[in-house]
């Protein structure tokens, strides 16, 4: 469960860490002082989208961290899917900066915003006012009957069938057409076929060509140049520079025992000369091989031109042309077989629909029986939260095959005796859809398992009576996981097991959001406040009293059941 929310540089929230407990919980405070901020921060540990105005002004970042312990065996799945080691803690970090940068790490391992929600989902479950509106539409309705269902699995099967037939289809439109449509297409393939074989291109042999094409344009350049060296070296005279090179060397011989210097010049100058020979050597073979050679630039020049024609058709590259041949001989042979082709594939692909037809109508049948218990659930849950003449039902339609199935839904809602079901989103007030997303958690709960439940304002809409029953119901549900609630009601707040007051303090810098764990008196004191009366009066406090002693009254009574 969640033990710690740490929360850094988050609007007017300069620095805040609020340690949680088991139970039930519960923040509240004035209009505007800031209990949107702490579930907006937990939202973006969570992994909600970045919004870098959250980064308080002044700073560079805003940063949030969680600490939660005694994960669930999902939740230690989940992190070795990720390859991080299984854990009974884990902190989750997320900090968002000024140009709109995210860091992501869980117990120190970097991760995408996308693993970071799929570890949360097994984590925490937020039902925001937001939801109350996604409610609405209809693929949010069915993504709930199927996780109910436990359908994932199934769907997943779906669209990898439906992927086939697609590629299928694909095939036969490539395949497709009259004889003369397919003659025409052959045609065309045996033509590009053959003028990319005739030219046979080798990898490399591009730059090959290149190199030899500016060697041949440079050539009486060369030999020129190769010329003047011989020449200067005097290679074509009686003395050449390694013959005169030598010499020197043979007259320092006598003297190199007299004074070992000379010695050591002679055996330069005779290395010296064995190198020049050399040099002069391998320019008169360069020479030759210029002088004699019979490439034609003109050859060159036609392969290269030919060879960026088939590059213009076919591709930038050696590479690409050769890849676009193997694909054209593929589509031949699949050409030149068409009408076998066409039955084979005519035949596969009837089979996978068949066999998706059959996971479409598994998943109807597990959607309805779902949607049947479902209801009944709701009911009960509404009439425990003072609806009792509440009905509620999901209304099924059908539709061609898709990846999410054959059905269209849509979650039906009455809630007063006599009035017929409608769609839930034309006949729901804010306080009864208040409640139905209540009910509709508290069974959702009992599948999910998730750890901690959040309820941003889930008192949206009703007071009085409703309000009470609403705070019931709240904390029946954290018996079974840990409840956290902004609410503004004191029904509420007087049952929970641990009050917060959200607040805006004015200092010498600004104002900041502070948030504070009551003590047994000062929730005394905010309960008084929430039920509109003086928190200092006689009369208030007392009603706050009796507000928390009748909340005591019914946990006790639960608690010994």
């Amino acid at each position: 469960m969640l033990r710690r929310l740490t929360i850094k540089n988050v609007a007017l929230i300069e620095f805040e860490s609020i340690e949680f407990d088991s139970g039930f919980s519960v923040f509240s405070g004035e209009t505007g002082a800031g209990k949107s901020l702490v579930i907006d921060s937990l939202n973006l540990v969570l992994g909600a989208r970045a919004d870098k105005s959250l980064v308080s002004i002044g700073k560079q970042f805003a940063e949030v961290e969680a600490y939660f312990d005694a994960v669930s065996d999902l939740t230690k799945q989940t992190l070795i899917e990720f390859g991080i080691e299984d854990d009974d803690e884990i902190v989750i970090s997320r900090r968002v900066w000024i140009d709109g940068r995210n860091d992501v790490k869980v117990n120190g391992h970097a991760l995408t915003v996308k693993m970071l929600k799929q570890l949360s989902s097994t984590l925490v479950d937020v039902c925001g006012q937001f939801e109350n509106q996604t409610m609405f539409v209809a693929k949010n309705q069915l993504d709930i009957i199927d996780s109910v269902a436990e359908n994932q699995n199934l769907l997943v099967e779906l669209a990898k069938l439906l992927d086939r037939i697609k590629e299928i289809e694909k095939n036969l439109a490539e395949i497709g057409g009259n004889d003369t449509e397919r003659e025409r297409a052959l045609d065309m393939l045996s033509f590009q076929i053959g003028e990319i074989e005739e030219a046979n291109f080798e990898i490399g042999e591009e730059e090959e060509l290149k190199s030899k094409h500016e060697r041949i344009v440079a050539r009486d350049k060369i030999i020129g140049a190769l010329s003047l060296a011989l020449n200067a070296l005097g290679s074509d005279k009686e003395m050449s520079a390694a013959d005169c090179i030598k010499d020197a060397a043979l007259s320092l011989v006598s003297i190199s025992s007299v004074d070992e210097r000379m010695g050591e010049i002679e055996s330069s100058l005779s290395s010296l000369s064995y190198d020049v020979k050399d040099c002069i050597v391998r320019l008169s073979d360069l020479a030759d091989e210029y002088s004699d050679s019979d490439q034609d630039v003109d050859s060159i020049e036609e392969r290269l031109d030919l060879l960026n024609r088939l590059k213009k058709k076919y591709g930038d590259s050696i590479l690409k042309i050769n890849e676009f041949l193997h694909s054209a001989k593929q589509k031949y042979d699949l050409l030149l077989g068409s009408e076998e082709n066409i039955l084979k594939l005519e035949k596969e692909k009837a089979c996978i629909l068949a066999e998706a037809e059959k996971i479409g109508a598994k998943l109807s049948e597990k959607r309805k029986q779902v949607a049947e218990k479902l209801a009944k659930d709701i009911e009960f849950e509404l009439s425990c939260l003072g609806m009792k003449s509440a009905k509620f039902s999901v209304a099924f339609c059908g539709k061609q095959l898709a990846r999410d199935g054959m059905d269209e839904i849509e979650f039906m809602f009455s809630a007063n005796s006599g009035m017929p079901v409608k769609p839930l989103s034309k006949v729901a007030s804010g306080g009864e859809l208040s409640r139905f997303m209540l009910a509709l958690k508290t069974v959702l709960g009992r599948h999910s398992h998730v750890p901690t439940m959040v309820f941003d304002e889930i008192d949206s809409g009703i007071s009085g009576v409703v309000g009470r029953i609403v705070g019931e119901k709240l904390y029946s549900i954290s018996k079974d996981c840990q409840v956290v609630c902004v609410s503004h009601l004191a029904q509420i707040a007087a049952i929970a097991d641990n009050n917060f007051l959200i607040e805006k303090i004015e200092t010498d810098v600004g104002t900041k959001t502070k948030v504070c764990l009551l003590s047994s008196e000062n929730k005394i004191k905010e309960v008084a406040r929430l039920s509109g009366g003086d928190s200092a009066s006689e009369v208030s406090l007392a009603h706050a009293k009796s507000l928390i002693e009748f909340a005591r009254k019914y946990k006790s009574c639960l608690n010994n059941n």
